[in-house]
């Protein structure tokens, strides 16, 4: 799992320098989220973006609000990209972790934790889109983990705030 998390990190900062990056929702988060923190106005029928209203839970107009002030306000793009790179490979290792305690039980092949390397769509969520898909999944993995090791409270936190 080390050496695969190694060629994670390189694999990820290959796409953010080589693969163009695709504007579909970041703008729209951007918007969505500059209401609460220019003018405290946490009316959801005030909060658009490009793609319509905020269909998210509060929980997405904080974490998206970090990110707008960590990003200049959502224009530092490549920054908001490394950023997810933290979380998908944050993500990485809760996945590897839930495959180690699915083999101990299962005699799942260790050889199969390279399958989640090789997924498009997967770095495509997190480093070139930057969904919020990504921190939702995060969370649920790790209240998964939780969950196996028995800490009721944690995995119920974390599972309120992945949905």
């Amino acid at each position: 799992a080390i050496l695969l998390f190694v060629m994670e990190v390189v694999l990820n900062f290959l796409i953010i320098r080589r693969v163009p990056y695709t504007e579909i929702d970041w703008q729209a988060y951007m918007s969505e989220v500059q209401p609460v923190l220019k003018q405290g106005d946490f009316n959801y029928s005030h909060l658009r973006g490009g793609t319509g209203p905020l269909v998210y839970p509060g929980g997405f107009v904080w974490l998206y609000g970090l990110f707008f002030t960590w990003t200049a306000e959502g224009q530092d793009v490549r920054r908001a990209q490394y950023m997810f790179m933290g979380l998908y490979l944050a993500t990485f290792l809760a996945a590897c972790a839930l495959y180690a305690k699915s083999m101990r039980i299962s005699r799942f092949p260790p050889a199969f934790l390279a399958l989640l390397c090789i997924s498009k769509r997967v770095h495509s969520i997190f480093v070139l889109r930057m969904f919020n898909d990504g921190p939702a999944i995060l969370l649920l993995y790790l209240s998964i983990l939780c969950l196996i090791y028995k800490r009721k409270v944690p995995a119920c936190v974390l599972y309120s705030l992945a949905v």
